[in-house]
């Protein structure tokens, strides 16, 4: 059964504090009179009938109201990024690298671009243009490239979300540059297939979820945030209960009332929380799509679908390690880092990551978040391989190696690469395990700004056989 999504992803990097989240009244998420809040369970039961239906039919998004469309399955047929990097220096150079190895790898997938200002514009159309002699698709229609005159970051993931045929504005806690909060009313005017729409009240930023068929993983920050903001504006809170047709608002937790709903916007798919929620807590990083990826891939052994959970403590022993036995390359390896990450202080960078970790997890239970994460899920009845995760919210400037934050295409799995192949090998092992074509990308550079292939791109469609 194949079935044609418009789908959602993306992620961030240092975070001004302090921005509001963007508000049109006039577009703010309605839902319909009469829109029925079923239970979830039920919902997917009806989408498994549908796709062990023997008659072949083509599912369209627009007919999955409030359906966040998985990220670990299909064909990317339609890819947004945003790109808005002044002067010139690694982390330019590694944008440029990345995107060409999208259009090389992606050649029938269309791609939506905003840029800055013109200079950049330029910049990417000519790589474009140089892929163009060589055989790679150009015109108009597959490959837009617009300067939209604000001021965007490269982390097209986090300020939209792709929801049926919406691409939706979410409230957030921070955002990274002002252009940020207008990309999606941008996509949609270039793009009238796809409608805008504002959504008040739910905190989820794109890196902060990831869906799958079935589910709904998000970060305890969505939570944790909304509560926060439901103290500061409860008039705002009991307007959206009443829409979403919660009757029993007053006797709730706000806890309670925050996961209701989560429930009643996305009646198809099962919630499942990764961290922990209340006053002073937090899940293991910034967002959950730096150390958690679903793969649409089932472990043959077990007939349990597959997650990937970092695992900082396995990185630094196998770091460790290496510095021991083969010290010279070790400082190749420093060295080149230093090379790729525009002011670079650090003279023993993997050092100073490293070191910093081993502190975190031995003395503030660093790991047992991760840990917890991945138990949660085995719970949740997947099979979890651990995967080396080597960064820390507390560190800027240095690299995010992270195995997680890649690009699921179809059979392809694009993979955050760092020339370091002790730790590259072990992640691209097990992604080739499960049946992908591992297409592993440079990031080192990109990474010291806080995040990789998934930060950087949101897939607005794809198609995939169920």
């Amino acid at each position: 059964m194949k079935i044609s999504h418009l789908k959602f992803e993306y992620k961030p990097s240092q975070k001004p504090q302090g921005k509001l989240a963007y508000k049109e009244p006039e577009d703010i998420f309605r839902p319909s009179e009469d829109r029925k809040y079923d239970d979830p369970v039920s919902n997917i039961k009806k989408l498994r009938q549908m796709s062990n239906s023997k008659k072949r039919e083509t599912v369209k998004s627009i007919n999955m109201d409030g359906y966040m469309i998985p990220a670990n399955k299909g064909k990317i047929t339609h890819l947004c990024l945003t790109y808005g990097i002044s002067g010139y220096g690694p982390v330019k150079e590694n944008y440029q690298k990345v995107f060409k190895t999208f259009l090389q790898n992606m050649p029938d997938a269309r791609f939506t671009v905003l840029t800055s200002d013109d200079k950049n514009r330029k910049e990417l159309q000519s790589i474009v243009d140089e892929l163009a002699s060589s055989g790679i698709k150009n015109n108009p229609e597959r490959i837009k490239i617009v300067n939209t005159g604000q001021e965007v970051s490269i982390w097209a993931q986090d300020s939209t979300l792709v929801i049926g045929n919406k691409v939706i504005v979410p409230e957030r806690e921070y955002i990274p540059d002002e252009g940020d909060k207008a990309v999606a009313r941008k996509i949609t005017r270039l793009n009238p297939s796809l409608k805008f729409e504002n959504i008040e009240g739910l905190f989820i930023d794109g890196g902060n979820q990831l869906a799958t068929e079935d589910k709904i993983f998000l970060g305890s920050d969505t939570v944790n945030f909304m509560m926060k903001d439901m103290k500061k504006y409860p008039s705002k809170y009991d307007r959206i209960t009443g829409e979403l047709n919660i009757k029993e608002a007053e006797k709730l937790s706000q806890e309670e009332l925050c996961k209701l709903m989560l429930t009643r916007t996305f009646p198809h798919q099962k919630l499942v929380f990764i961290g922990d929620i209340g006053e002073g807590e937090k899940q293991p990083e910034a967002h959950i799509d730096l150390f958690m990826t679903p793969l649409g891939k089932v472990d043959p052994e077990t007939g349990k679908e597959v997650i990937t959970v970092g695992d900082p403590f396995l990185a630094c022993k196998i770091l460790d390690k290496l510095k021991e036995n083969d010290p010279e390359k070790y400082a190749k390896y420093e060295e080149m880092i230093k090379n790729k990450i525009p002011n670079c202080h650090e003279r023993h960078p993997l050092n100073t990551i490293t070191n910093f970790i081993f502190e975190e997890i031995f003395l503030m239970g660093y790991k047992v978040n991760f840990d917890k994460a991945a138990k949660k899920l085995e719970e949740e009845g997947y099979k979890v391989e651990r995967i080396p995760y080597l960064t820390h919210s507390s560190l800027n400037n240095l690299p995010n190696i992270t195995y997680n934050n890649g690009l699921i295409d179809g059979d392809n799995f694009f993979m955050p690469a760092f020339n370091i192949p002790e730790l590259d090998e072990i992640a691209s092992e097990v992604y080739r395990k499960y049946g992908y074509n591992v297409i592993p990308v440079e990031m080192t550079s990109i990474s010291s700004q806080r995040g990789a292939l998934n930060c950087i791109t949101k897939v607005l469609e794809r198609e995939y056989e169920s």
